[in-house]
């Protein structure tokens, strides 16, 4: 269970603060070293992390329950500086990245044996008085399938990047049964998270697959082909099983309007505007850290459904902590997407750097609907050290572009 470190209070500990204390300081000096300059995804990043170091801890002063709000703010600083390090260790350089892209992809094989052991024997590694995973089919190393799924659209881009950038086909035709995985897992999670965020990326990923390989000059067709084949085949016999018939059912489940999806379905819509109503109240500055949970424990049961986990993490940032932190957040990911959509590279560059925007794209779009569709994510460091991969992933990005400046005009 400690394969995904949370600093969600009341879950299990870990070590992960250990990591952040012992790499903190190498990354600032990697910062120093080689500041990032005119690269805009990693600036907006560091904005982003001094303004959660002078702001966070001023909101503990207004904030209802100050003992979890100083709890939350140093769990989420934990968070955000794990970003940081990331990004000052990467240093923009695209060895550190690849390597960081096999620890994601190895981060989604160790939570999918869990899961697979999960399918199989029926039973759960996260369980407890305070966990969920007695009702769902998968959590992996989550206690809620929400955020398992939000893991799972982290882990997407670098399983695509790792099938595109690997030299032998025989390398490339390994990720394929991880995909297929990745699939089963999705739906098994039956979460609207990873709907929304899959409905979203799937055509990304068929436009990456193809503009790859022909930037790449590779015999794609014949590739997809048997791909395809193997694909179906594989489908074919395993929707005739037991499991398979549980799995169309599982995809089905989100969509059937039974009166637990409609119960779900209220709920959040009514956590959404408990969260808007405390931004609206809070004139844009927040109720303080953990403010949230304290005041929607405090709303009519029906109004919020019972529950007082926001649903909403990027609201839920608003409500406690206000435009001063949601601005530079959405900063990163609007700056993110401008990156990799205008920045230009030298044509040399061309096919990795195609790999850089697709992979940025991918991540927006996965954080953005685990933030939607998730309970909270704020506190689960595998969220931020997301975006810092994006920041890093962005700094590449503009080195490229610098060679193109530094490229003599053949005029």
């Amino acid at each position: 269970m400690f394969a995904t470190p949370s600093l969600t209070p009341g879950l299990f500990p870990n070590f992960y603060w250990l990591l952040v204390a012992l790499a903190f300081l190498p990354a600032m000096t990697l910062l120093a070293r080689w500041p990032p300059r005119k690269a805009a995804t990693p600036a907006a990043l560091l904005v982003l992390a001094l303004a959660w170091v002078w702001w966070a801890p001023l909101t503990v002063l207004w904030a209802p329950d100050q003992g979890a709000a100083g709890q939350k703010v140093w769990f989420m600083s934990l968070a955000i500086g794990g970003a940081v390090c990331l990004v000052g260790l990467s240093g923009g350089h695209p060895d550190n990245l690849h390597s960081m892209r096999r620890g994601w992809v190895a981060g989604f094989c160790v939570t999918s044996a869990v899961a697979i052991w999960e399918l199989a024997t029926r039973q759960h590694v996260v369980d407890g008085p305070w966990s969920l995973t007695g009702d769902y089919l998968v959590t992996s190393t989550f206690y809620n399938p929400n955020n398992y799924a939000g893991y799972l659209l982290a882990c997407l881009p670098y399983l695509v990047w790792s099938a595109i950038a690997s030299r032998s086909a025989a390398a490339r035709y390994v990720h394929v049964p991880l995909l297929m995985l990745w699939f089963v897992l999705a739906v098994a999670t039956q979460s609207r998270t990873v709907l929304l965020g899959g409905l979203l990326a799937l055509p990304l990923v068929l436009f990456w697959l193809v503009r790859a390989a022909q930037l790449r000059a590779r015999p794609f067709t014949i590739s997809a082909i048997h791909i395809a084949i193997a694909v179906g085949i594989a489908l074919w016999a395993f929707a005739g099983t037991g499991p398979g018939q549980q799995l169309i059912a599982d995809y089905k489940s989100p969509f059937i309007a039974d009166p637990d999806t409609v119960y779900s379905d209220d709920a959040r819509l009514n956590l959404t505007r408990v969260a808007w109503r405390i931004f609206i109240e809070s004139h844009g500055i927040g109720r303080g850290a953990a403010a949230f949970e304290s005041i929607a424990s405090q709303e009519r049961v029906l109004e919020v459904g019972g529950l007082v986990d926001a649903h909403n993490s990027l609201l839920e940032l608003a409500a406690e902590f206000g435009l001063p932190l949601l601005l530079p957040l959405l900063a990163v990911l609007v700056v993110a997407c401008r990156t990799a959509l205008f920045v230009r590279v030298p044509p040399a560059a061309r096919g990795g750097a195609f790999d850089l925007r697709m992979v940025i794209l991918l991540s927006v779009i996965g954080s953005g609907a685990t933030s939607l569709a998730s309970s909270s994510v704020l506190t689960w460091p595998w969220w931020w050290l997301m975006l810092g991969q994006i920041a890093a992933l962005g700094w590449l990005l503009h080195r490229h572009a610098a060679e193109v400046s530094q490229t003599p005009s053949r005029r």
